[in-house]
């Protein structure tokens, strides 16, 4: 008998916007983002990624994505690409240029409210299970930041919980309040001021990488 795996990922059900939507109000805060240096400044805070697993769908909500602490917002980044190496029985590399060309913006939030994916239960009220939340294809998770997006609890973004660290991000967007567009944020230095170089490789954030160029 030959098993396969058929599980199917989700997507919101008909009348979204009737479920109750958990919320978590989270304190006014300092989060971090890492980014290309090029992108690091006011006009390009906010921005719609194709790929980001929780962009809204649509293409048309610009998101900052926010981590509690730099090693956080840098295995958010790098996570995936590192597994696939490790599970392929090769060291992780990064791009000689990533080193000086990744920037670090350290982020003063108001008050945000956001929906909360951080609890069982409230994947459950919507209909959202872990699968489909990390799922390799990210158009899943999107369609449920879509949907979250424009739920009527009308909130700032969704807080939920790495899948690399398990410290809990947020994604904000500032389409319903002007205060968020103009959030405070600083440069913070580059990956090359965190990492230790030793001949062909480097020790950043307790990850050995191989450096290519």
């Amino acid at each position: 008998m030959t098993c396969t795996n058929s599980r199917q990922w989700r997507m919101p059900v008909p009348g979204f916007s009737a479920l109750p939507l958990a919320t978590k109000t989270v304190a006014p805060a300092v989060w971090h983002n890492l980014r290309w240096e090029i992108h690091a400044n006011r006009t390009n805070l906010y921005f719609a990624s194709k790929t980001a697993r929780l962009t809204p769908a649509s293409g048309k909500v610009p998101c900052l994505y926010l981590s509690p602490s730099e090693r956080a917002s840098f295995r958010e980044l790098y996570g995936d690409t590192f597994s696939v190496e490790r599970e392929n029985g090769r060291t992780p590399y990064m791009e000689a240029s990533a080193f000086v060309q990744r920037s670090f913006l350290q982020v003063s939030a108001p008050e945000l409210l956001l929906a909360d994916l951080t609890s069982g239960k409230a994947m459950d009220d919507i209909h959202l299970d872990l699968g489909t939340l990390y799922a390799a294809d990210t158009e899943y998770p999107r369609m449920f930041a879509q949907a979250i997006f424009d739920h009527p609890t009308k909130v700032d973004g969704i807080f939920y919980e790495s899948r690399h660290t398990k410290e809990h991000c947020a994604v904000i967007w500032c389409n319903r309040r002007p205060a968020l567009v103009d959030v405070p944020f600083d440069h913070t230095g580059n990956l090359a001021d965190r990492a230790t170089l030793a001949g062909s490789g480097a020790n950043i954030f307790e990850e050995q990488v191989r450096v290519v160029s």
